[in-house]
């Protein structure tokens, strides 16, 4: 960084990211952009980002008084970005005389994509299985730095003993599949909020499948999918907010199992048997999270509060309730959820 540019007015910025994680060859100074779009210089050797999504993040604006604070704020949110291994910042005079400096942005991209794979294999009091599981990560799925995780996971249980063969009496089976894209910035209809001031906003698309088998017992499937908002008020203030909660779960009972045991376990047996189509709701807010690894004295509060209710309801009033209860049990029900963490450090 150049000595005393504290009075300094910035020009036009340029950013440059690497062609790849090794860094910046020796000719790249020649083949730099000369463009300028609202007001900086953008050059992408790599070819893997688009323009808008990283430029977003530059606090170093043309034409305003050089600010530490900025520059600081730049380093911060393009490094929670996830996609840049090294940030770098450096400015420089076109003319000695002149008050005017121009930053210069150099990004050296790192590895964006992983595929994790774990198992396990537990003994519980005369059973015997195992869990597999794989989870594939892409930081930069749409070149915008949009975080896509796909996790498939499966396992099974089964009874020993009795000289049985191990998995020769299988009585549990389990399959998931998850996705989530995560947008580094809020996603609103008709709405273009600018934040990230405080911390880097998110949008989060997910959606999960869920199989569950007990032999001779259930079998539960459930569909969930959600859309979440994510946004600093402040530093210490978080808000997450989702709008739109989507489940859908089918279960089925075995009409083989003994009334007497669904008597003895009614809360249950109506859970595992249960089929609803639910539309939900919910908010949660966050205060001095950031402060967790601070050794100060502070307040820390999460609360949460979760709206959910029976959609099929509402349908089956309008298309008639005998045409839906030929295929799904209706429950009336609308259910608010209250949470709350809050505790106090004395350092």
């Amino acid at each position: 960084m150049m000595a005393n540019i504290s009075s300094s007015i910035l020009d036009i910025p340029t950013m440059i990211i690497a062609p790849n994680p090794d860094g910046f060859p020796d000719s790249v100074r020649y083949k730099l952009s000369k463009d300028t779009v609202n007001g900086i210089i953008f050059t992408d050797f790599s070819k893997r980002y688009r323009r808008n999504p990283i430029v977003r993040y530059d606090f170093l604006k043309q034409g305003e008084l050089y600010d530490i604070r900025n520059e600081n704020l730049t380093y911060d949110r393009l490094y929670e970005l996830n996609i840049f291994k090294n940030v770098k910042i450096d400015y420089f005079r076109r003319d000695s005389t002149s008050n005017k400096v121009n930053a210069v942005i150099q990004l050296i991209p790192q590895k964006v994509m992983t595929n994790r794979v774990e198992g396990e294999v537990p003994f519980n009091g005369g059973t015997v299985g195992f869990t597999i599981g794989n989870t594939y990560t892409n930081n930069n799925i749409f070149r915008g730095a949009e975080r896509f995780e796909l996790q498939v996971k499966g396992g099974l249980q089964s009874r020993i003993g009795n000289g049985a063969k191990p998995f020769s009496d299988i009585y549990q089976r389990d399959f998931s599949i998850s996705s989530s894209i995560t947008v580094p910035r809020l996603m609103i209809p008709f709405y273009n909020p600018v934040l990230g001031g405080n911390g880097m906003p998110h949008t989060t698309f997910s959606s999960s499948y869920i199989y569950a088998l007990q032999k001779d017992v259930s079998v539960r499937r459930i569909f969930i999918n959600s859309i979440t908002y994510d946004w600093f008020e402040t530093k210490s203030k978080l808000h997450s907010f989702t709008p739109l909660n989507f489940e859908y779960r089918f279960g089925y009972l075995d009409p083989n199992v003994d009334a007497q045991t669904v008597l003895n376990n009614l809360y249950y047996s109506t859970l595992l048997g249960r089929k609803d189509l639910t539309l939900g709701m919910k908010y949660t807010y966050t205060l001095n999270a950031n402060k967790l690894n601070e050794y100060r004295s502070f307040v820390y509060l999460r609360a949460g509060m979760d709206i959910a209710g029976n959609m099929l309801q509402g349908i089956s009033s309008l298309i008639g309730k005998k045409v839906m209860r030929q295929t799904i049990i209706l429950q009336e029900y609308w259910v608010c959820h209250l949470t709350s963490i809050c505790a106090l450090r004395l350092t």
